[in-house]
């Protein structure tokens, strides 16, 4: 599938920004919007989708724009779905779905019924209660039902929003799956998520499209430019706005080391046998030493002001 954006605009009441002058080309049988919480994911799907129109600018999809208001083999996938009856089971859920979709052969139904839920991987379930499934089960009923009326495109906000990690994986699984057969395109705030199955990916942040392109090529682009930072054994101080923090220690390595938190430039070092790290660490950690001596101090005259009144009190 080839989806093309030609200086996409979106502006919603109030003058708020949903897309500002977005415009690529992008290619694959499976392609994902990667972004933060706000930063134009949504809009962007539900353009793309036809489910409203751009403020300005076009989308192409394979050459076609999407018409807002005309039933299209495009299937929408929304991020806010209604939850389904505690009771139903997907055949049912399903077989309903075919019957509005105008399959009106009852044997017929049933057999699509049957391979959507084998497609899915919940054909051993078909007749249990939904109310009785996991989240990502859930996701998989609903994933099916978008595919009833057999559509050209998938496409989706957010579908792992909410999943465990092992969910999460099984529905990315599926959608790869799928992408064998149809177009995918979905969203996500995750970018192991968008990197382990996409295609190629859309990047946004505060409705800005920011980079474009294949996993492999935009994680070249980032080389040098990404700090992973690990939890274990970590002091962190501050003074007045910058973050130091203690690094974890290099294994074959004697020193501890320093760094600000957020450029990670490394500032400091000391010696792990009791040496002392340069000044710029070693003087905001006596800071905040002298500062802990302080209030044991304080705490431990708090306690004798409470001893002494309570001998009082009981004299």
């Amino acid at each position: 599938m080839r989806i093309e954006f030609d200086h996409v605009s979106c502006t919603y009441p109030m003058g708020i920004v949903g897309l500002d002058d977005v415009t690529a080309t992008v290619e694959g049988g499976l392609i994902g919007v990667l972004g933060h919480n706000g930063s134009g994911k949504t809009t962007l799907i539900r353009i793309l989708a036809g489910v409203m129109p751009p403020s300005s600018g076009e989308v192409r999809i394979d050459g076609s724009p999407p018409v807002v208001g005309r039933r299209t083999r495009l299937s929408f996938f929304p991020q806010e779905l209604p939850n389904f009856p505690l009771a139903q089971t997907p055949r049912q859920t399903l077989e309903h779905s075919l019957l509005l979709a105008g399959a009106s052969d009852e044997s017929r139904r049933a057999q699509m019924a049957a391979d959507l839920l084998e497609l899915v991987g919940l054909l051993a379930v078909a007749d249990r209660a939904v109310g009785t499934f996991s989240g990502g089960m859930k996701q998989k009923v609903r994933i099916a039902q978008s595919l009833v009326h057999n559509p050209s495109a998938l496409i989706l906000d957010e579908p792992t929003t909410g999943l465990d990690v092992k969910e999460r994986l099984i529905i990315l699984r599926l959608l790869h799956r799928l992408s064998e057969r149809i177009p995918v395109v979905f969203s996500t705030h995750d970018c192991h998520d968008a990197a382990a199955v996409c295609d190629a990916l859309l990047i946004l942040s505060g409705g800005t499209l920011i980079a474009t392109g294949t996993p492999e090529a935009l994680t070249a682009r980032a080389a040098g430019k990404v700090w992973e930072w690990w939890a274990r054994d970590i002091d962190t101080v501050q003074e007045d706005g910058p973050f130091v923090t203690r690094l974890p220690r290099e294994p074959g390595r004697r020193e501890s080391r320093y760094a600000h938190l957020f450029s990670g430039e490394v500032i400091a070092s000391a010696d792990s046998n009791g040496g002392e790290p340069a000044p710029a660490a070693s003087t905001q950690l006596a800071e905040r030493e002298e500062r802990l001596a302080q209030l044991e101090e304080e705490v431990r005259a708090l306690r004798a002001d409470v001893d002494e009144l309570k001998r009082r009190l009981g004299d």
